[in-house]
């Protein structure tokens, strides 16, 4: 084993790398607007369609970005500049890195707003039920707030960043196993707030 592959992360167990992998590819559209949009709109039809794309599309996607990295044991980059070292199939890489830092400044600002749901329910917010309404006016002033939520956003990001300089398995392996099973079972979806929301995206 040369010095690249000894220092190199490894994931301690399966449910681990499960958790990961699950976590990074159930995103926001799946378990947040895609539900609702879908019961709104009575969509059982376009769920057989979105679940046979996935299998014929995303499954095989999957497969073959697996296969590459435990190949090539590189970043996106270096992996398909390994296998085809000449062209433009590294951009396909580059495309990735991309799309991941794309994805992340969306998630972020969601995610910031998790943060400080988390305080506002640590408060007296959410002391008596609210109405609909009350739910939608309280969201309504969170998310207008700017300066507030640039403030959640660099939190979110400072401990994500905390969570990564761990490694695989000091780190993301850590608390996904801790934060993957409470937020399975800590999210309710059905919350006024988080329809309008979904809406308003």
């Amino acid at each position: 084993m040369d010095q690249d592959n000894a220092k190199r992360g490894a994931w301690g167990s399966r449910i681990a790398f499960v958790f990961a992998a699950a976590g990074s590819a159930i995103g926001l559209g799946n378990i947040w607007r895609f539900p609702y949009v879908t019961g709104e709109n009575g969509g059982a039809a376009f769920v057989l369609l979105y679940i046979g794309f996935v299998v014929l599309i995303g499954l095989p996607v999957m497969i073959a970005e697996l296969s590459l990295g435990r190949a090539t044991q590189l970043n996106p980059v270096g992996a398909f500049r390994k296998i085809v070292p000449k062209g433009l199939w590294k951009g396909v890489g580059m495309l990735g890195v991309l799309t991941g830092i794309g994805i992340l400044s969306y998630y972020s600002v969601i995610a910031g707003w998790t943060v400080g749901y988390f305080f506002k329910t640590s408060g007296r917010h959410f002391a008596k039920a609210l109405s609909s309404e009350e739910s939608v006016e309280l969201f309504t002033q969170f998310v207008g707030d700017p300066a507030l939520n640039l403030a959640l956003l660099l939190v979110f990001v400072t401990l994500t960043s905390m969570v990564v300089m761990g490694g695989i398995s000091g780190g993301i392996e850590r608390w996904v196993k801790i934060l993957m099973p409470i937020t399975a079972h800590s999210v309710d979806f059905t919350h006024p707030s988080l329809c309008h929301s979904a809406r308003r995206r």
